[in-house]
């Protein structure tokens, strides 16, 4: 499939022809008059970005801008993430989580993945307030599913995070958390 080429093509670095690859899908859907959808636009961007063509790159980050509506982030974030480009995908992982209703299946998978980028980003303040969020939807009264093990653990991430924020200021309050 085509999904297997891409993949392909990445695993061999070779941007310039999943740069092409992309352009030529996008092509292929505006000659039939229709839109192509944003993230075929941001996996463009990251394969032309990592085969060193910045402008070009910069150029389709517009194009993204521009077309993106709101459930289109999260795939628009995966695009990214295709090439590598984690800190855009990380952006867009963030705002598919602003842009989504906190009861949606969309709004979760953004989350978990928002607070994934925020561990790597080491940002334990903003991590810790995510999780925060995601404790609290997981224990609230409209989870149907929820599993106390589940819940333990979000809870110890946001607690986690929280103490990792202030480690460097007040190392023992935040071993004490």
């Amino acid at each position: 499939s085509w999904r297997t080429h891409i993949l392909d093509l990445s695993a061999a670095d070779r941007w310039e022809d999943a740069a092409s690859f992309f352009q030529k899908q996008i092509d292929r859907i505006s000659s039939a008059r229709m839109d192509p959808e944003p993230s075929l636009h941001s996996c463009l961007a990251a394969c032309l970005r990592r085969a060193g063509q910045i402008e070009r790159a910069e150029a389709q980050d517009q194009i993204v801008d521009t077309l993106a509506l709101g459930n289109d982030a999260i795939e628009i974030a995966n695009g990214y993430a295709y090439g590598g480009d984690y800190p855009r995908a990380a952006e867009w992982w963030a705002r598919a989580a602003r842009q989504n209703e906190p009861g949606s299946q969309l709004f979760t998978i953004a989350l978990k993945l928002h607070s994934t980028m925020l561990v790597e980003q080491g940002k334990w303040k903003e991590f810790a307030a995510v999780s925060e969020v995601n404790a609290q939807r997981t224990a609230s009264v409209e989870s149907n599913n929820f599993a106390p093990l589940a819940g333990l653990r979000l809870r110890l991430q946001a607690d986690l995070g929280r103490a990792l924020s202030i480690l460097k200021t007040d190392r023992t309050k935040a071993v004490a958390m």
